[in-house]
């Protein structure tokens, strides 16, 4: 698949995890699982003695799994907690006698939202307590992750054939939508601390020869990094590598259209052309969300050079 296929089979994914509650991810779950390891079984349930608590597993490795799906994970952090102890008690009681247990998966369709960190200690507790390897919530963005490291024919058995598009304009940027969008939504007014905390731009803004109104624009959305991260903590590897290429792209699109300046001008209106670009009908009001994108991708050196280390 190329990249905007794959922006399209991950929309397509997306979609289904958002629709899917209770039995339709425990599905969802159980045919990337089956697809990205020869050894996962599903648990069918038999009558009224259900599947054991046990979801699927990997008997060759002992890596077993169970499946959470509320309609709103983030309403239910007692009902997650008290279902996370009652399945693992249940695991352990039954399978452990059968197939040691020495991986344990709490697969929870959080649909993007993150996790409560009492999930994380509570599975900690587990941990330490039976003595396993490794105990970990898997979350919608895990599930991703592994969905889109099977070869392409794998991941169409599972979402279905996406759409060929033959014209669709700057569909290749969709994906910035995506992030702008929550961004615009959880972006917030500077504080002092965000301030003395913001990391140092001034070697890089001076080797690329911005004007000091650009670099201060790039310094106060650098103070709101945060959000960036946040997104990515919420969505998978491949979110974050899209994001990349595209900016990337701009970047490089930018430095062609503006390669006959030859003055120091030059990299301010290749800033404001990615800009422009980003979010182009966007309006005034989105323009801080873009601005907080590209100042996480200028500190990473995804956009514009890094300084020459001598």
């Amino acid at each position: 698949m190329n990249n905007v296929d794959r922006y399209i089979a991950r929309v397509i994914f997306v979609n289904k995890v958002l629709r899917a509650d209770g039995q339709s991810y425990e599905d969802l779950f159980a045919a990337v699982l089956t697809k990205s390891n020869p050894n996962f079984r599903p648990v069918k349930p038999q009558g009224k003695f259900g599947d054991r608590k046990n979801d699927g597993f990997d008997q060759v490795n002992g890596i077993y799994h169970q499946v959470y799906a509320p309609e709103d994970a983030t309403q239910k952090e007692k009902e997650t907690i008290d279902k996370l102890e009652a399945d693992f008690n249940g695991l352990k009681a039954y399978w452990d006698t059968i197939c040691p247990i020495r991986e344990f998966y709490f697969v929870l369709n959080d649909k993007f939202k993150g996790a409560y960190a009492s999930l994380d200690a509570e599975l900690s507790k587990i941990q330490k307590k039976h003595s396993l390897n490794v105990v970990g919530p898997y979350l919608a963005k895990d599930l991703e992750n592994t969905l889109f490291a099977l070869q392409d024919d794998a991941i169409f058995a599972v979402i279905g054939h996406p759409p060929t598009p033959d014209r669709i304009e700057n569909l290749q940027y969709a994906s910035l939508n995506d992030v702008i969008d929550y961004l615009f939504k959880v972006s917030k007014a500077v504080t002092r601390s965000d301030v003395l905390q913001a990391p140092d731009f001034d070697e890089k803004i001076k080797f690329n020869k911005l004007s000091s109104g650009t670099a201060a624009l790039l310094a106060t959305a650098s103070f709101q990094g945060g959000s960036v991260e946040r997104y990515f903590e919420l969505n998978s590897n491949f979110a974050k590598e899209n994001l990349k290429r595209v900016l990337s792209s701009l970047y490089s699109d930018a430095l062609q259209k503006f390669a006959h300046i030859t003055d120091d001008t030059k990299n301010d209106h290749v800033f404001f052309e990615i800009l422009e670009q980003a979010y182009p009908s966007g309006g005034f009001s989105y323009q801080n969300s873009v601005l907080i994108l590209m100042a996480h991708f200028f500190e990473t050196c995804d956009i514009f050079e890094p300084p020459v280390v001598t």
